[in-house]
């Protein structure tokens, strides 16, 4: 396992995480690539396979171990401990992709090795990388998921980018299975898709696009290309479509890295490195036009994306080669030749490559990032908050605040975390981070300031009066006082406050202290209030000859007063006897000790002040205020028209008069006296008549309301202002009173009244709104007045309480009752008419005898079915019935209006076939021949599967079965079209191997005697045609092929038309699928 460690802001070059797990590659005898400087370097492994490779890297690029599917060996290219007898191999060939290595998402040290083979079918096994010294160790081995027979594994990333699918075809099936790979392991439940051609085996690549949308597949020995789609987010397969025989042995496939390009290697007819576009249509895709990128060189490995984005591409070296290559394309995004096809692209040396190359590798799609610890706030009591740069790809995190004081708190799991370090000082913060590739550590040393404190609180201070405040400076201390407003300076911490300027008695001030650094402060408010402010008496005036006393108020500690003709300086009342008008100054001093200046006047005037008030009118019965106090406290006060006002005494009061006159004010101090006049005008007040007067209307009705003259008018009901206006209109709803005020121009104000009396309506009463179904009728009815009149429709102008109407539509009937009082009501009833259920009901229907039938219906909510011959019910929307004869039936439905309306339905009966056949059967070269024959009664139609894929509709079909295939062959008998039957016979066709009688000497004496003197191979007749044989020397050179001469070997080298030698021959012997091999003795 690998440890990181990392110091805050440190990032070596080598630092690019997740991206490296596909940079080393380990295939073929001996081979492999190193990709971590971008052009693939060559280095050697301990591999020699002739197919299956895999191998990983760490998130570093660093090789981890390679597999060949039965081997795991670790990056010393040694094998891992447990690394031997995985189930990756194969039967008639070595597996094509029996490997696949996968990292257990969010894990950084598990991962499984699928294993594919046509022997053992899908297993995985699971490798720990964290033992050994990361050498690792296979933990478990072999667990199977599916015993179903495969040569191929493709992974692709689930759609939540983080599980992981892998997905195989099987052989001699049309089934695709997908393997869901998440945190907790493979998961059990698996996903399979049904789809496509039928793949006859299994050897050839299969490969996801990188989107994970598209899946691609090649069959070997098939001659088969498929292309399909792939949900990555439910693992289904679908829209699979193949080519068979266009490009003959195709064994690699691949996917540009944007998916627009799908490549495909086969070593056949045709065959090379062929490019497809690809389109939204996978049928589309393999169909159409294509362009073969390497001329007459035909691959006959594997294709691979590599991480620089070219596809490198595996073919096994010359017989005469001492060298080995693999081809390259290096532009894959581009259309033929301008993708840059090389067949000598990677010089492999005397390594050598094989078939494949190491199936894919998926890139941790999660990779952690470059890291660094982040914080901020670093005051002494206050929490400091931690996080990370980047979370991607992180599965948890230790914190060690480096606080052991704080106990239980000095570590933290969370991602975010805060700590409130137990005292000021310097803490080496680390961070244990675990992601998807290992161990990092990262630490930050973290500086706790001290923080400042103050404790201000509220004073008192002196009105004007400079004060200091706040508190005593402290070193490497700053202080910010805001408002700045009324102090000597706003950065020290002890400004002088003086109110000079200010308003108001209340100040609040706001203190701010920073710490050395500026990162800890502290606020805090200091209140000041002001000392109510102390004063001297208001000024005077006097008569002459009088004298005053001075006064203060009562908070006054001590006066100094200064002036003439004061009988004491410091005395807080004393008495001044003042000849002409003076000023008195005096220097105050309240109890909190608090200096002030004050002034008290004396004005010295034998006039004393007084005001009646402004002349001035008013409307006949209202009273008016008159007068006016700006006398001393201790002049006496007379009206002259004591009886026309509330008080004769008072300098201000109220007067009545009752027609317009003077009023006198006399004003008296000591032996001082003034007199002031007002005269007051009175206005008659305005004429008012309101029409109409008092009278009687009905409930509801309205009436209009109209003054008499040209004045300003307000209206009033029952006392209650409603607006004001020319006109008042009242709609009437019970007895009231009706006010009328006018407003003449002098704004004196009369009134006028009108009583109102409201009359009751008929209390009229009629049916409530209803509904009826059409084609029905129903009584109208109205009551509660003396007589009657309906108004409107086809009962317009009847005069009865009682009438009966049908209507064909919805209405609305209005009708008038008269009362005895002359007032009336109206009243309506809505008539709604429904229309009947619209009945959709199942069409007649023809049904196999001895089936059953649902009958069903819609358009109401209740149903009623008759008869009830056969059916399981006679109520319900839905209904069964097994007839056993043909039924007509009806059905009565019911809406939810209650409305009524019905509909008819049969039921007939169709003949069902019974479905047999025989069959012959004969082997021959193409297979088993055989003869169906058609024995089924009531049949007009036949659809035969064969089980193989091909179908027939001929009544007595012929068919050829491919050797050694299982199948159930099905006829599908009809009738008309309806009825079926089915007969099945299941078929197991032997291998050639199991059945064929072949005789081939094992001496021959080419001397001419007729005996012995060829080599020939006896069969019976129906496979002579496709048996074909081959001589071959002691030195392997061939003398020989049927398929190039006629007739037998007769001991002449078919290729020099000489005699061989005496001696032992091999040969091989091919019969369809069928081989032999064997020596024979010439002898001469």
């Amino acid at each position: 396992m690998r440890l990181l460690f990392l110091m805050l802001l440190l990032f070596p070059s080598f630092l690019l995480l997740g991206q490296g797990e596909y940079k080393q590659w380990r295939f073929g005898y001996g081979s492999g690539l190193d990709f971590n400087e971008g052009s693939p370097k060559v280095v050697q492994s301990a591999i020699q396979s002739v197919e299956t490779a895999a191998s990983v890297a760490d998130c570093y690029g660093e090789l981890l171990f390679y597999t060949d599917g039965e081997t795991v060996w670790g990056s010393n290219n040694s094998r891992m401990d447990g690394g031997f007898d995985l189930r990756g191999v194969g039967s008639s060939y070595p597996s094509s992709q029996g490997a696949l290595i996968v990292k257990r998402p969010n894990s950084p040290s598990i991962y499984y090795i699928f294993t594919a083979s046509d022997i053992y079918g899908i297993n995985y096994s699971i490798v720990n990388m964290q033992v050994n010294g990361d050498q690792g160790k296979v933990i478990q081995k072999n667990i199977n998921l599916s015993g179903s027979l495969t040569q191929k594994l493709g992974v692709t990333y689930h759609q939540n980018g983080k599980d992981i699918w892998v997905i195989t075809h099987y052989e001699n099936s049309n089934i695709y299975e997908a393997f869901l790979v998440t945190e907790t392991g493979v998961l059990p439940s698996t996903v399979k898709s049904a789809t496509g051609p039928k793949f006859t085996s299994s050897h050839g690549d299969i490969k996801f696009n990188q989107q994970g949308t598209k899946v691609g597949a090649v069959v070997q020995d098939q001659n088969l290309i498929t292309l399909a789609d792939f949900n990555n987010s439910t693992g289904k397969v679908s829209n699979s479509y193949g080519i068979i025989g266009q490009y003959n042995n195709p064994h690699g496939c691949e996917f540009s890295t944007s998916g627009n390009k799908f490549y495909v290697t086969a070593w056949g007819t045709n065959g090379g490195v062929i490019q497809f576009k690809v389109s939204g249509n996978n049928s589309s895709t393999i169909s159409s036009k294509t362009v073969n990128l390497s001329g007459n060189f035909k691959p006959s490995g594997s294709l691979q994306l590599a991480p620089n984005g070219k596809i490198y591409i595996a073919h096994e070296p010359g017989l005469l080669s001492t060298r080995s290559y693999l081809g390259i394309i290096n532009y894959p995004e581009k259309e033929g030749s301008s993708a840059g096809f090389k067949e000598r692209g990677v010089d492999l040396g005397s390594s050598g490559s094989s078939w494949e190359l190491p199936n894919v590798t998926l890139t941790n799609k999660d990779a952690p990032e470059s890291n660094q610890i982040e914080s901020e706030e670093f005051c002494f009591n206050s929490e400091t908050k931690f996080n990370l740069s980047s979370t991607k790809g992180i599965s948890s995190v230790n914190w060690d605040f480096d606080d052991p004081s704080s106990g239980v708190s000095n570590r933290s799991e969370e991602f975010s975390p805060t700590h409130t370090f137990t005292s000021p000082g310097t803490y080496a913060v680390k961070a244990t981070v675990f992601t998807n590739c290992g161990i990092e550590e990262y630490s930050k040393n973290v500086v706790i300031d001290e923080v400042p404190v103050s404790n201000l609180n509220s004073i008192h201070a002196c009105s004007l009066t400079d004060t200091e405040i706040g508190l005593s400076p402290q070193v490497n201390i700053k202080y910010s006082w805001n408002p700045s407003e009324g102090l000597s300076a706003s950065n020290v911490s002890n400004p002088i406050f003086n109110s000079n300027g200010l308003e108001g008695d209340d100040f609040k001030y706001f203190l701010t202290s920073f710490s050395k650094g500026g990162g800890c402060s502290f606020k805090d408010t200091l209140n000041i209030e002001l000392h109510e402010k102390e004063k001297a008496m208001d000024d005077e005036i006097l008569c002459p000859g009088f004298g005053v006393t001075l006064t203060v108020d009562s908070g006054v500690s001590s006066a100094n007063w200064s002036g003439d003709s004061i009988n004491s300086l410091a005395s807080l009342t004393p008495y001044v006897n003042p000849s002409v008008s003076s000023y008195y100054f005096v220097e105050l001093t309240d109890t909190n000790g608090c200096v002030l200046i004050d002034t008290v006047f004396i004005d010295v005037d034998p006039n004393v002040l007084v005001d009646a008030g402004l002349d001035t009118s008013v409307c006949i019965g209202d009273s008016i205020a008159v007068g006016n106090n700006i006398s001393r406290d201790s002049t006496v006060f007379s009206w002259n028209s004591g009886l026309l006002v509330v008080d004769s005494t008072s300098g201000e009061t109220f007067s009545f008069p009752e027609n317009s006159q003077w009023f006198y004010l006399t004003a008296t101090n000591d032996t001082c006296s003034s007199k002031d006049s007002i005269f007051i005008h009175v206005n008659e007040l305005p004429i008012v008549f309101i029409a109409p007067e008092d009278t009687s209307i009905c409930f509801d009705d309205t009436i209009i309301f109209l003054p008499n003259g040209n004045l300003d008018y307000n209206w009033f009901k029952n006392e209650l202002f409603v607006e004001s206006g020319n006109q008042y209109q009242l709609i009437s709803d019970n007895s009231t009173s009706i006010i009328l005020e006018g407003i003449d121009s002098n704004n004196c104000k009369s009134r006028d009244t009108s009583q109102i009396t409201v009359l009751p309506l008929p209390n009229i009463k009629t049916n409530e709104d209803t509904a009826i179904c059409i084609g029905q009728g129903l009584n109208l009815l109205v009551s509660g007045g003396d007589d009657y009149i309906w108004l409107n429709n086809e009962i317009f102008g009847v005069l009865d309480s009682s009438v009966f109407v049908d209507p064909e539509n919805t209405l609305v009937y209005r009708v008038r009752a008269n009362g005895n009082n002359g007032c009336y009501a109206l009243d309506s009833v809505q008539v709604v008419v429904n229309s009947l259920p619209i009945v959709e009901l199942m069409s007649d229907t023809l049904i196999c005898r001895g089936s059953n039938a649902f009958l069903w219906a819609s358009g109401g909510i209740d149903y009623s079915w008759s008869p009830s011959t056969f059916l399981n019910q006679t109520s319900g929307n839905r209904v069964l019935s097994m007839p056993e004869a043909p039924v007509l039936y009806k059905v009565v439905v019911t809406d939810g209006n209650g409305c009524i309306d019905s509909a008819e339905t049969s039921i007939s009966l169709n003949d069902v076939p019974i479905a047999d056949f025989s069959y012959s059967s004969i082997p021959s070269c193409a297979g088993f021949e055989v003869q169906f024959s058609d024995s089924s009664l009531l049949t007009d139609s036949y659809k035969w599967e064969f089980g193989d894929g091909s179908t027939s509709n001929e009544m007595n079909p012929y068919h050829i079965f491919n050797f050694g295939t299982n199948v159930s062959t099905v006829l599908t008998a009809g009738n008309n079209s309806i009825c079926f039957d089915e007969a099945r016979v299941s078929f197991e066709w032997e291998n050639i191997s199991e059945f064929l009688d072949v005789f081939s000497p094992n001496i021959i004496t080419p001397n001419n005697d007729g005996v012995n003197d060829c080599f020939k191979v006896t069969v019976p007749k129906e496979f002579i045609e496709c048996t074909h044989y081959e001589i071959y020397n002691r030195w392997g050179m061939k003398v020989y092929d049927t398929k190039g001469f006629k007739n037998n070997f007769c001991g002449f080298n078919a290729y020099n038309n000489k005699e061989v030698s005496s001696g032992t021959y091999f040969y091989t012997i091919e019969i369809g699928d069928y081989f032999l091999n064997g020596f024979v003795n010439v002898e001469r």
